[in-house]
C-alpha cells in the first residue's frame, strides 16, 4: 500500500495524545491533515479513500472508555477500506474497552 496522506484525529485534553499520534505520523514522512476533536464535535463528515489515505486515531481512556464527545466526532469519519491505526493513551488505570469502542465508532 502506498501512503499519500495521513489523517490524524485525536482527543487530547492534556496534549499527550496529540504528541503521541504526531510522533507516529512523523515516521511516514508524508503530508498530515489534523482533526483536533478535543473541544468541538466535527460538524461535517470526513471522507477518506482507500487510495493513499491512512487514518491515525488517538484518544485517552477515561475510566476504560472513549470520551463521549470523541465518539460523536469519530462517527463522522467515513472510510472506504481506509487503513487505520487506533491508539489508546492511558495513565494509571487499565484501558478496558477503549480500543473496542474505537473500532465500533
Amino acid at each position: 500500500m502506498y501512503i499519500k496522506n495521513i489523517h490524524l484525529a485525536y482527543f487530547s485534553a492534556t496534549f499527550s495524545t496529540k504528541r503521541i499520534v504526531r510522533e507516529i505520523a512523523s515516521q511516514f514522512q508524508k503530508p498530515v491533515i489534523e482533526y483536533d476533536i478535543t473541544s468541538d464535535v466535527l460538524k461535517d463528515d470526513v471522507s477518506l479513500g482507500s487510495d493513499g489515505d491512512l487514518l491515525i486515531v488517538g484518544v485517552p481512556s477515561y475510566a476504560g472508555r472513549v470520551p463521549e464527545m470523541a465518539v460523536r466526532s469519530l462517527r463522522r469519519f467515513l472510510g472506504n477500506n481506509t487503513p487505520a491505526f487506533i491508539v489508546s493513551v492511558y495513565g494509571n488505570r487499565a484501558y478496558d474497552d477503549t480500543l473496542i469502542e474505537m473500532i465500533r465508532s
